[in-house]
C-alpha cells in the first residue's frame, strides 16, 4: 500500500514556510525562541526548543492550534498496519522537517505506529529519543512493553516494567493488561494468573481490570476450576465486581455446566452485597433448570421474583425452567401472573398450553390454544406437536382432524411426523 501524501507534503512545505517566515519577523525579538529549518546536521525536531509564547507552545496544548495536515498525519498514524512500516518512517521523516515532532500527541503516535507496524527497532529508537528530552508517561511506556510482549521477549518487557517504577511513573491499567494479552496469545492463562499473583506482592500491583480480565479469559477458555481461583484473588486484593461482571463469571461457567461453581460465586456475591438484576437471574435460573436441579430452580425463582418485577425475557426463562423440572402447575400460575402486566410471546402460550396438556386439563388446553390463536399467533410446530401429543394420550379422537390439517400445514416435517406417527400408534391407528 503506497501512502498518499500529495496534500500532506503540500500543506507541510506551508508549514515550512510558515516557519521561515516567522523566523524572520521575530529575528529582532531577543526574548522568543525561534525553531529553525531542519538540516541534517541538525538535531532531531523534538529536541529543538520549545516556543516559550503561550499562544503558540505546542507542548503545553498539544491539541490547540494544531494545523490541519498535522491532525491527517495523527490520524494516519493512529491507524497504520503491519504492511505500512515504509510509510511510517516516510511520515516521521516528513514529521521531522516540520518540526511538528515536538508535539507530544505526535509523538505517541508515532510510537504507537511502530508498535503496531512490529518494529521493535523503531520503537526502541523512537522511544529513546523521547526519553531524552522528557519522562515518558505510562502510555509510552505500554506501548514499549507492548512491542517486547509481542516479540515473545518476556524478560525484557519485566526490565521495562522494573525501569518504568525507577523512573517514578506507575502502570497503568493498559500496562497490564499487555501482559494478560501476552499469556491469552502463549494459551498460558494460569501462568499469567500465577505472575499477577506474585506481582501483587511488590511494590507495582496489577490493575483490577487486568484481573478482571484474565479472569474472563479463563472462563471462556473452559478453565473453571482456575476461573473461580482467580476470583478469589480479586477479591482478596480488595478488588468488587459489578453485577455485570458477577454475570459473566455465572454466565460461563454455567455454559460449562458447573452448577456447583455457580452456587459457590452465588454465595461469594451475596456476601458482596450485589443485587441480582434481570440478566443475572435469568443466567441463575437457566443454568439450575438445564441441570434439571428442582430446588436450586424454584429457589432462584423465588428470589427472583422477589426482587422486583421481572422482565419479559425472564418471565420466559422462569416459564422454560418450571416446563424443564416438570412443575407444570408453577408454570400455569405464572403464566396466568405474567399475563396480568405484559402480552406473552408464543413460547408463553406454548409452554402453558402443554403444561394443561401434561396436567390432563384437555379442555382447558384446548380452550387456551384457541384463545392464543385469536389474538393473531400463529402456531409453531412445537405447539403443535404438543396438541397432538396431549389429545392423543387423552384418547380424543379430534386429534385424526388436527393430524390431516398439520399435515398439509407442514409436509413431510422429519419432527412432526415423528409425533403424528407416535399419536397414530396410541391411538391405534395406521401410520
Amino acid at each position: 500500500m503506497m501512502l498518499r501524501t500529495d496534500r500532506l507534503v503540500s500543506s507541510s512545505k506551508q508549514a515550512s514556510s510558515h516557519h521561515r517566515n516567522l523566523h524572520h519577523a521575530r529575528s529582532k525579538n531577543h526574548n522568543v525562541r525561534v525553531p529553525f529549518e531542519h538540516n541534517h546536521n541538525q538535531k532531531a525536531s523534538w529536541e529543538q526548543p520549545v516556543v516559550t509564547n503561550s499562544e503558540t507552545n505546542l507542548n503545553r496544548h498539544p491539541n490547540e492550534n494544531m494545523p490541519d495536515w498535522t491532525r491527517r498525519l495523527v490520524s494516519y498514524l493512529n491507524r497504520a498496519t503491519k504492511e505500512e512500516l515504509q510509510n511510517v518512517r516516510s511520515v516521521e521523516s516528513l514529521m521531522d522537517t516540520t518540526l511538528s515532532l515536538r508535539i507530544p500527541i505526535m509523538r505517541s503516535a508515532l510510537l504507537g505506529a511502530y508498535q503496531r507496524c512490529e518494529s521493535r527497532e523503531d520503537v526502541e529508537r523512537t522511544f529513546s529519543n523521547i526519553k531524552s528530552v522528557m519522562r515518558p508517561p505510562a502510555t509510552y511506556w505500554t506501548k514499549v512493553i507492548a512491542s517486547d510482549l509481542r516479540g515473545d521477549d518476556f524478560t525484557k518487557a519485566l526490565s521495562r516494567l522494573d525501569e518504568m517504577r525507577q523512573s517514578k511513573t506507575e502502570p497503568d491499567g493498559f500496562t497490564w493488561n499487555e501482559f494478560v494479552d501476552y499469556f491469552r496469545r502463549k494459551d498460558q492463562l494460569v501462568e499469567g494468573a500465577q505472575f499477577l499473583t506474585q506481582m501483587s506482592r511488590g511494590e507495582q500491583k496489577p490493575s483490577r481490570l487486568a484481573w478482571i480480565k484474565l479472569m474472563f479469559a479463563l472462563g471462556k477458555n473452559q478453565q473453571f476450576d482456575e476461573e473461580l481461583a482467580t476470583l478469589h484473588q480479586v477479591l482478596m486484593q480488595g478488588f468488587h465486581l459489578d453485577t455485570r461482571e458477577w454475570s459473566i463469571v455465572m454466565d460461563s461457567l454455567a455454559r460449562g455446566e458447573r452448577l456447583d461453581l455457580v452456587m459457590q460465586v452465588y454465595q461469594e456475591m451475596k456476601r458482596s452485597e450485589v443485587v441480582p438484576d434481570t440478566v443475572l437471574w435469568t443466567i441463575l435460573v437457566a443454568a439450575a433448570a438445564k441441570q434439571r436441579h428442582v430446588d436450586f430452580t424454584l429457589t432462584f425463582i423465588k428470589e427472583a421474583l422477589a426482587s422486583g418485577p421481572p422482565s419479559l425475557s425472564l418471565w420466559n426463562t422462569i416459564l422454560t425452567a418450571t416446563s424443564k423440572i416438570r412443575h407444570y402447575q408453577d408454570a400455569i400460575n405464572h403464566f396466568n401472573t405474567m399475563r396480568t402486566t405484559m402480552t406473552p410471546q408464543q413460547n408463553a402460550w406454548a409452554i402453558a398450553i402443554h403444561a394443561y396438556g401434561q396436567l390432563g386439563q384437555i379442555d382447558t388446553m384446548v380452550s387456551l390454544f384457541s384463545e392464543m390463536r385469536n389474538t393473531g399467533i400463529i402456531p409453531d410446530v412445537i405447539t403443535w406437536g404438543s396438541i397432538i401429543t396431549n389429545l392423543a394420550n387423552a384418547k380424543r379422537i379430534e386429534v385424526m382432524e388436527i393430524i390431516d390439517h398439520v399435515r398439509q400445514q407442514f409436509p413431510d416435517h422429519p419432527e412432526l411426523e415423528s409425533v403424528i406417527n407416535q399419536a397414530l400408534k396410541k391411538m391405534g391407528k395406521p401410520y
